[in-house]
């Protein structure tokens, strides 16, 4: 941690000094800005936002139309969204120098690939448990009741989250071997077929689009390449001598 702060690592300017060339210039632009003009652009462009969402032609909604391609609204609910996170920035970085809160940070910052990938099914277990019993109430979406229940809804996907978490992150926290790997055709052959496998199921996953798609509501042909390519490249893993030590 200590070396990590030493390269400036716990501020927002070593995420923009590692931004590409040509969104140098615009972040050089939100540097330069004061955080009380920074919270005044994000409130001035939030207005548009509501402006082009509820007055004008683009829907509330910014998952679905905003986003295929991105729109007008989406563009105007990116930029509200950094400036505020820059105009906080600095209050942010003082908080962040305090062991207790960086140690937070550290700690699920380990296991944040696991949260990444189970945090769509903690929202589904949520769903499957909640409303079909009636539990969590279904007002009219963008209601004032609506957006009261938000907060037990959050609340029990973060718990469904953290118990998932609780039984993968040990994958993601489990150390790796080094491994002295000899030359092996098959198993180089079989690890870019797996891998091709694999991608070529997520890829039939993705454009399948909505409807009916059998019980599990995924396309066979996608999920049985996919389950192909990851036994594939499991055999192949396997092959693998370990290094001696």
């Amino acid at each position: 941690m200590a070396s990590h702060r030493a390269s400036g690592g716990d501020g927002v300017g070593w995420v923009l000094k590692r931004t590409d060339r040509l969104l140098r210039p615009a972040t050089a632009l939100f540097l330069v800005l004061p955080p009380v003009s920074l919270a005044a652009m994000a409130a001035g462009v939030n207005s548009q936002l509501v402006g082009l969402t509820v007055v004008g032609p683009y829907p509330v909604a910014m998952v679905g139309h905003n986003t295929a391609p991105p729109t007008l609204a989406l563009i105007t609910l990116a930029i509200t969204q950094i400036a505020l996170i820059l105009a906080l920035t600095p209050a942010a970085n003082r908080w962040l120098r305090r062991t207790g809160p960086w140690r937070v940070v550290v700690a699920v910052n380990a296991v944040i690939l696991t949260v990444f990938l189970w945090h769509m099914t903690a929202a589904a277990v949520a769903a499957a448990l909640l409303y079909p019993t009636g539990v969590l109430r279904q007002p009219p979406p963008q209601s004032a009741a609506w957006v009261l229940w938000r907060a037990p809804w959050i609340a029990a996907c973060v718990l469904a989250l953290v118990v998932l978490v609780a039984l993968f992150a040990r994958i993601e926290l489990r150390g790796t071997r080094p491994r002295s790997v000899e030359r092996d055709l098959w198993r180089d052959g079989a690890t870019v077929g797996g891998s091709v496998a694999v991608v070529a199921g997520l890829l039939l996953v993705a454009v399948a689009g909505p409807g009916y798609h059998g019980p599990t509501g995924l396309p066979w042909r996608g999920v049985l390449l996919y389950l192909c390519g990851a036994a594939v490249l499991r055999v192949a893993r396997r092959r693998s001598s370990p290094a001696p030590w």
